[in-house]
């Protein structure tokens, strides 16, 4: 399977200016969607996952693996601001 991820929330972001109001609602974001993404990880390493039939496994796995692209993409959108993640 995948890789466990790594703990959320990071730390306090590093900045070197305050947060436009925008950057704050991304900040937020993504922190909701790694979360989300840390209960559907463990989900699918649980028990309940293994009785499922093979076609909601595999679109559960499809699930995960975006909202795994969308956490990296807004933490290179976060970078791209100064938020070093």
């Amino acid at each position: 399977m995948t890789k466990p991820l790594e703990p959320w929330p990071l730390p306090p972001p590093i900045m070197t200016e305050p947060l436009e109001p925008w950057q704050r609602r991304l900040v937020e974001e993504a922190d909701d969607v790694m979360n989300r993404t840390k209960k559907l990880e463990a989900f699918i390493h649980g028990e309940i996952f293994d009785t499922l039939p093979e076609d909601e496994k595999g679109r559960l796995l499809i699930q995960i693996n975006l909202m795994l692209a969308l956490t990296i993409v807004l933490a290179q959108r976060m970078k791209a601001f100064g938020v070093e993640v």
